[in-house]
């Protein structure tokens, strides 16, 4: 079938007011050809609506299988399923529809109920008449952090935002958000190449199938000013040829996993302090997430000795409210540093995140939408000890979505046109009339030989199921809950948007980095190990394990003389890199893949 057929010739040009208007004028009087062509209806057309008293407009034998409203509801259940990141794919969204039919007892092919789905031709019309519907990839977004960006989380940072501003009397030039990104030394989407036809597999050369990751600390205020990027490669000892072609002003530094740590971040503070050189009449704030090595003592010490003042983000709210991943990291992946990190990119990052000018309510409800797909509290953490939050007494998705259909149905039609009170389809009999209705019926009188009635070898234009039976799209397919207690098996301590500089948080820390040194300096008995060609494989495996580092937290592997390590150890699947299983967020589920 064409879907996209244009119809070439004014047939059917007439609307179904006009042929209202018509059949009124035939009903006091006017004849059907005078009326015809007053109206520019065809004369058999107007004869053959006019003599069974019909006032819907069709062609040919095919008739919609959905009414208007019911093709509503169903836009209305995709415009719910995708505010929630839960949207339906093609095929989903056809089986929906083909239950749709025999659960509300509607006329539909008879295909439908064979395959199950509902037909493409169905799909591409659906599609033709809802524009504002379409297909496209999403991407992909975890749980923890659909649930982590909800309302209590981002009121709370705007409100210790908003208390630095005012401590500091900030502006745009002293507002700062710095972050880490990596970039790979392979081409992340090849571009197409020229070859011969038939052939299944192409491949193209690159420097290695996964790549070396390469960190990049990127830094911009809300004026568009940015800081040099610090270059932080995976390696041993740095080569000066490694920053070549590098931006302007750029420094590298190396780390055995070419991510950021704490002393490396203490190095980067350094750096941003010489270019930025804050004073304690002009003091700065840097906005940034709750990475553990920016909760690195030293470097928060060295923060506020230089008047610096941190404030975090709260969890899994990075990709919302995170200037430089909304507006300038994409850029500069393409690549193309200098042409992404632009002071236009920078100022609309800030605006668009609602950190300068400074804006609590940019975020609506639909971008909390995703949190409600959990069954536990979104968090336990107030803003403050006076401060509670009360939860939302919104009604639930399906429930909204319900009482809006009904409430639409009952809406009177207050438009000034006339109205006609030629006989309807039964299922229009329940719309209430306007004011204008009884001067009609005054004035008119109406023929009784005009009541509605349906040819025999005609179907009905929609058949509707009975009210009290309807079952609606969210009824066929709800929308899922998580019970995230029930998939956690670890109890792990909820983190916040946090003044990291502040007294508590630097205490905090202090105490962590001494308990660190002093598991560090536990002196462990030597072992007497004969020196024989057996033991050489022990004694490198004791070097390796001297040797790891958390990446997280970047402390050292440590363990009992027994031999057992005093913290529990998780490796990555992928990148084999070991981790403190309490520094992750695994579930305890399945295998461990990092976030890096």
């Amino acid at each position: 079938m064409v879907y996209k057929y244009i119809l070439k010739t004014k047939q059917g040009s007439w609307t179904e007011n006009d042929l209202q208007m018509a059949m009124f004028e035939c009903q006091n009087g006017t004849k059907i050809l005078t009326a015809s062509v007053m109206y520019k209806i065809p004369f058999s057309t107007l004869y053959r609506h006019f003599k069974p008293g019909r006032v819907d407009k069709h062609l040919g034998r095919f008739r919609s299988t959905f009414s208007p409203e019911q093709e509503q509801e169903l836009v209305s259940y995709l415009k719910e399923m995708d505010s929630v990141f839960y949207g339906l794919s093609k095929s989903d969204f056809k089986s929906l529809v083909a239950v749709y039919a025999q659960k509300n007892n509607i006329d539909h092919p008879k295909s439908w109920d064979i395959s199950g789905l509902a037909g493409d031709d169905w799909l591409a019309y659906f599609l033709k008449r809802n524009p504002n519907i379409v297909l496209r990839t999403p991407e992909p977004t975890s749980v923890a952090r659909a649930r982590g960006f909800n309302r209590p989380q981002v009121e709370r940072f705007f409100k210790l935002l908003e208390e630095q501003y005012n401590i500091c009397d900030s502006d745009a030039t002293r507002v700062y958000n710095m972050d880490e990104t990596g970039i790979s030394t392979t081409i992340n989407k090849p571009p197409k190449v020229f070859l011969i036809t038939g052939k299944k597999q192409v491949g193209v050369i690159s420097s290695a199938e996964r790549g070396k990751l390469t960190t990049v600390i990127g830094c911009c205020n809300a004026a568009g000013s940015f800081i040099p990027p610090f270059f932080i490669f995976a390696r041993q000892k740095m080569q000066p040829r490694l920053m070549d072609g590098a931006p302007p002003g750029s420094i590298g530094h190396c780390s055995a996993s070419g991510w950021t740590n704490g002393d490396l971040f203490l190095m980067w503070l350094q750096f941003f302090v010489e270019i930025v050189r804050p004073t304690p009449d002009k003091k700065v704030i840097l906005v940034l997430d709750n990475h553990e090595s920016h909760k690195y003592y030293p470097a928060l010490k060295y923060a506020v000795e230089n008047h610096i003042t941190f404030v975090s983000f709260a969890p899994h709210t990075t990709h919302k409210m995170q200037p430089l991943d909304k507006s300038v990291f994409g850029p500069i992946k393409n690549p193309a540093y200098l042409k992404g990190a632009t002071p236009l990119n920078a100022v609309n990052g800030f605006k668009a995140t609602g950190l300068w000018p400074l804006n609590p309510f940019i975020f609506g409800d639909e971008d909390y939408a995703p949190a409600s797909v959990t069954d536990r509290p979104m968090m336990n953490l107030p803003v403050s000890d006076s401060d509670t939050y009360i939860p939302s007494t919104s009604l639930e998705p399906a429930e909204m979505n319900l009482s809006i259909l009904e409430s639409d149905t009952n809406i009177p039609n207050t438009s000034l046109e006339p109205v006609m009170n030629f006989p309807i389809s039964e299922s229009d009999t329940n719309t209430p009339s306007t004011s204008l209705e009884p001067i009609i019926n005054s004035t008119i009188l109406k023929p009784t030989s005009y009541v509605k009635t349906t040819p025999k070898n005609t179907k009905k234009m929609y058949t509707n199921c009975i009210d009290d039976q309807k079952v609606s799209p969210s009824e066929i397919r709800p929308i899922p809950k998580f019970d995230l207690a029930k998939i956690s098996t670890r109890k792990r301590k909820g983190q916040r948007a946090e003044v990291l500089t502040s007294s508590p948080i630097k205490k905090l820390q202090y105490e962590r980095l001494k308990n660190a040194e002093v598991k560090a300096t536990k002196i462990l008995p030597k072992r007497k190990v004969k020196k024989t060609s057996k033991q050489k494989p022990n004694q490198n495996k004791d070097e390796s394990e001297s040797n790891l580092m958390c990446l997280i937290c970047s402390e050292k592997y440590l363990k009992e003389p027994e031999g057992k390590p005093l913290e529990d150890w998780i490796m990555c699947c992928i990148c084999e890199k070991w981790y403190h299983e309490d520094c992750t967020s695994y579930l305890g589920k399945s295998q461990f893949i990092c976030d890096f």
